[in-house]
């Protein structure tokens, strides 16, 4: 089933917005726009995403130590808060991660992650992941009330060109190795699998 990205940007030179197909399967998204030149502000795509009730989801942590499980639909991260203030000081559990810059959401079905993410059901894979992160890291949302799969580029102050839009994600679906093939033959490296 084909879904509509709606995708939204914003330079000091102007703001473009549109829609583009999802198509099932695997394949990069090359979005091309008169986007103008200047300094970037924002950069996000929504996608409708429905998580199946036996699905789990998995989103790529800030660092390699971050605390990164796979969820079910109704599964939350949860941030440094519930650590007594006196203990998160002394042992600086708040400085590591991402926990002074992306908010983690206190409700159920809510996550995020830093670029990639995927939906595992059973053997099966759906996998999300950015092309390229120069430009800045891209954060992927979920929040399975609103069966919605935000992608937002961290890239405010950062002078773009113009033309190409700023984010350039990959879908792909499929068995683990298949699509872990797929999404490294998108960054243009052989592939070890």
């Amino acid at each position: 089933m084909t879904e509509t990205l709606h995708w939204y940007a914003e330079t000091s030179g102007g703001v473009r917005q549109g829609d583009a197909p999802v198509h099932p399967g695997c394949g990069a998204l090359h979005l091309f726009t008169d986007m103008p030149a200047g300094t970037l502000k924002a950069v996000r795509a929504e996608l409708p995403w429905t998580m199946e009730a036996d699905e789990r989801l998995f989103m790529n942590g800030y660092q390699t130590w971050t605390y990164s499980p796979e969820l079910d639909r109704n599964g939350k991260l949860r941030g440094t808060d519930h650590i007594p203030g006196f203990l998160r000081k002394k042992y600086a559990f708040d400085r590591y991660g991402d926990y002074h810059f992306a908010p983690y959401g206190h409700q159920k079905g809510q996550s995020h992650g830093f670029s990639y993410c995927y939906f595992r059901k059973g053997t099966q894979f759906r996998l999300v992941a950015s092309l390229d992160e120069k430009p800045g890291y891209t954060i992927l949302r979920y929040d399975s009330g609103k069966a919605l799969l935000t992608l937002e580029r961290d890239c405010a102050g950062v002078e773009h060109p113009g033309q190409l839009f700023p984010l350039r994600p990959v879908f792909c679906r499929g068995q683990r190795g298949r699509g872990v093939r797929r999404l490294v033959s998108g960054y243009g490296h052989p592939s070890s699998n």
